[in-house]
């Protein structure tokens, strides 16, 4: 709809740049008409007192205003195109800044570190261990809230969500097609490993947590075991560690792509290059 209404804008002051350039011409055909009719008929259709000279210099001052004006039209319009691409890169910048803030969400080596705290404070004997324990888990708590928050954020301050539907019924395919799915992928790959495992992680010490106090209380038929939980974090955390050669890196060049093809597109939009066959 505002393609359409631009191309009717446009064709508007095309044809009004028209009307003001062919007017004096069609005045002074009609100048020379009458001065024919009055050579050959002796009758005067013009205004009085005017002569050619008078229409002439009139004419030349009209044409002079007529090319000033469009002039100014031009450079108005351009000036408008560089206000409007400089807002465009403005908040592609922003977006920038977004994505980068996103991905530095990451704390690959976080999971690791608070799974170790957890271990050494599950073969500890110290009376605060339990108060520790309570602590580490506050700790993944905040960490999973932070992935969330961080999903929640990238989806309402970036385009890339929006633009994935929009990409989908582009008329003027470009890079972005390929290159927002794939980090759209990427991007919930790493941030859903890490949350489940943080989510491991909680319901590891939980379950420790329970076997200790059924082993205080003596019903240690109640315990459970925490061997598949250990070796899922384990697994989990060693998938964690590969994310920083392969899928960071990767993440980071098509986030840079993302940029790279959003301010072509917005060079594209603000100064349209006509093609060849159409006005």
């Amino acid at each position: 709809m505002t393609k359409r209404k631009n191309l009717m804008k446009n064709k508007k002051t095309m044809w009004w740049i028209a009307v003001v350039a062919i007017l004096p011409f069609i005045v002074m055909f009609g100048l020379h008409i009458g001065i024919a009719i009055e050579h050959y008929f002796h009758f005067n259709i013009n205004i009085p007192n005017i002569d050619a000279a008078d229409w002439f210099m009139f004419f030349a001052s009209y044409l002079g205003g007529s090319m000033t004006l469009v002039g100014v039209m031009i450079t108005l319009k351009h000036e408008r195109s560089i206000h409007q691409y400089e807002n465009e890169l403005d908040k592609i910048e922003k977006e920038k800044e977004e994505i980068g803030n996103a991905i530095c969400e990451f704390n690959l080596l976080f999971p690791s570190a608070l799974y170790l705290q957890a271990n050494e404070k599950l073969i500890s004997t110290k009376s605060d261990s339990a108060s520790d324990l309570a602590s580490i888990r506050l700790r993944v708590n905040e960490e999973m809230n932070k992935l969330l928050m961080a999903k929640v954020k990238l989806t309402f301050t970036t385009d890339i969500y929006v633009m994935c539907d929009n990409c989908t019924n582009c008329k003027k395919p470009c890079e972005l097609q390929s290159t927002i799915p794939e980090f759209i992928k990427t991007y919930d790959e790493i941030g859903v490993k890490i949350y489940n495992t943080f989510k491991e992680i909680n319901d590891y010490i939980l379950v420790s947590e329970s076997n200790i106090a059924h082993k205080c209380n003596g019903c240690e038929n109640q315990i459970q075991d925490t061997t598949l939980h250990q070796n899922e974090i384990n697994i989990a955390l060693e998938k964690i560690s590969k994310f920083i050669d392969n899928e960071i890196p990767h993440l980071m060049v098509l986030g840079r792509n993302y940029i790279g093809q959003k301010r072509q597109n917005a060079y594209k939009k603000c100064f349209p290059v006509k093609k060849e066959g159409k006005l």
